[in-house]
């Protein structure tokens, strides 16, 4: 199969009937340097650790070939898949593992604990739980089984090199869900956020949370949100952009909108 001719074709058809922001291959964020990599419907990215881009924490995995695609990205940058030297997970989906397993047991992979569970085999994938829509992800990709993460916190900080990565509690999607904000050290004032499959941006820039069919407890998706604009709000997270798991980067000014949104339903 050809992957990057099926991501060329089947992503934009994925924008299209979605009204999804269009992802693409080789964004590159102006505040972490962070890289994207596109795997037919799903981003991951690489965010270089030093400015000599000696190495890189990978955002994600993507589906079970995104080893390749990863690889491809790297090579036209002068590098391997040896220049990876962790894994930050937003949550255990199929379609957001696929990469770890394939590069090694040696480079530690982060998540929370109840997607840790999922990983090492103790609980049930949940995209096994939702809806027949979600089960396409492991039609694409297997569940990744037998994998040891580094159990984290929203309390935690991460250091790698240059970057420093905090991550944020935000179940909806699936339990544990979390996303991230990183910076890298002489850019402090500048944050990108990454909140894999929380939220997505529409064509026309705004934000909203992933379809009910794919959460596991849209109550709680949709309160992340608001989880995620207070964090924003109260770490000064504003200089930077949103890179989701599902569609291309928006503003983060765009979570805020929505909230209020949000909250005029609710009224």
């Amino acid at each position: 199969m050809n992957y990057q001719r099926s991501t060329e074709i089947i992503s934009p058809i994925m924008s299209t009937v979605t009204r999804r922001s269009p992802m693409a291959t080789g964004r590159i964020s102006e505040a972490t340097g962070a890289l994207s990599v596109v795997d037919i419907y799903v981003t991951s990215y690489l965010i270089p650790t030093n400015d000599d881009e000696t190495e890189f924490v990978a955002v994600d995995g993507g589906l079970d070939h995104n080893a390749y695609n990863i690889n491809q990205a790297l090579n036209r940058r002068g590098h391997s898949l040896r220049k990876v030297v962790a894994f930050v997970l937003t949550h255990a989906d199929p379609d957001h593992t696929g990469a770890i397993h394939q590069l090694g047991s040696d480079i530690p992979v982060y998540s929370s604990q109840k997607e840790s569970d999922v990983l090492d085999g103790k609980s049930p994938s949940e995209c096994l739980l939702k809806s027949s829509v979600a089960r396409v992800s492991k039609l694409m990709s297997p569940i990744v089984e037998g994998v040891k993460a580094e159990v984290i916190t929203a309390d935690d900080v991460i250091k790698i090199g240059q970057l420093t990565i905090r991550p944020i509690s935000l179940p909806g999607h699936t339990g544990g869900s979390l996303g991230y904000a990183i910076s890298r050290d002489h850019r402090k004032s500048r944050w990108d956020i990454f909140p894999g499959d929380a939220l997505e941006f529409r064509r026309n820039g705004n934000a909203t949370r992933a379809a009910k069919v794919v959460s596991a407890n849209i109550t709680d998706a949709e309160q992340s949100i608001v989880h995620l604009d207070d964090v924003i709000d109260a770490e000064g997270y504003r200089n930077g952009k949103v890179w989701p798991g599902h569609s291309g980067p928006g503003d983060i000014s765009a979570i805020k909108a929505y909230r209020q949104i949000l909250q005029r339903q609710r009224q």
